[in-house]
């Protein structure tokens, strides 16, 4: 965790800091109790205060926030495109990203004034080429779809060869990511339904 401005790091100050975000994220006395898992190939945008929980491996989660509205929405999504064949939907990056900033839009919000952050695109040392391509072109992806629409890039938790849980909060735009080794395989690299639609 990266030290606060001001704030002495001594023998356990960084264990208590940590504790304190657990503590602040569990308690959120204005937020409701809503709290939601968001499986790949979905998305959503809110103005209540939800906690949106995920596992994201190669997978790739994009938050976006609002902060004059306090609207938070994410997306999940596993692979960069539809591969051919495979109808639009939101288990793919291009069209899932272009659902989520349409939400926003559509609400009158002024792109330059979101707030992003990416988290996931980690690639396991057992991945094969292609696999490992996977991960990458993700976050490509959603890089590029970003800047193309102007929408900064606050936080990135990316690459790596661990597999992440976060917990976003989508009014305070909160986001607790931790990296661990106990991610099933088969969250790596899922296979698609056979409908292409979402898991």
């Amino acid at each position: 965790m990266r030290a606060r401005r001001g704030h002495r790091v001594e023998p356990g100050g960084v264990a208590h800091d940590v504790q304190e975000d657990l503590r602040d994220l569990r308690a959120a006395p204005e937020e409701p109790e809503v709290q939601l898992f968001l499986e790949p190939g979905h998305l959503l945008v809110s103005s209540s205060g939800l906690a949106v929980a995920a596992v994201v491996a190669s997978a790739l989660v994009v938050t976006l926030h609002d902060p004059s509205l306090r609207r938070g929405g994410l997306c999940h999504f596993l692979l960069p495109r539809p591969p051919p064949g495979r109808p639009p939907s939101p288990l793919f990056g291009v069209p899932a990203l272009r659902a989520l900033l349409q939400a926003f839009l559509a609400e009158g919000t002024d792109p330059a004034r979101l707030r992003a952050s990416l988290v996931g695109a980690a690639c396991p040392g057992w991945a094969d080429e292609g696999q490992r391509s996977v991960a990458a072109e993700n976050l490509a992806v959603a890089r590029a779809a970003l800047a193309s629409a102007r929408v900064p890039i606050g936080d990135e938790d990316v690459g790596g060869s661990r597999g992440r849980k976060l917990c976003y909060l989508t009014r305070k735009d909160q986001l607790l990511v931790f990296k661990t080794d106990s991610i099933r395989r088969s969250d790596w690299f899922p296979a698609l339904p056979p409908d292409g639609g979402a898991t």
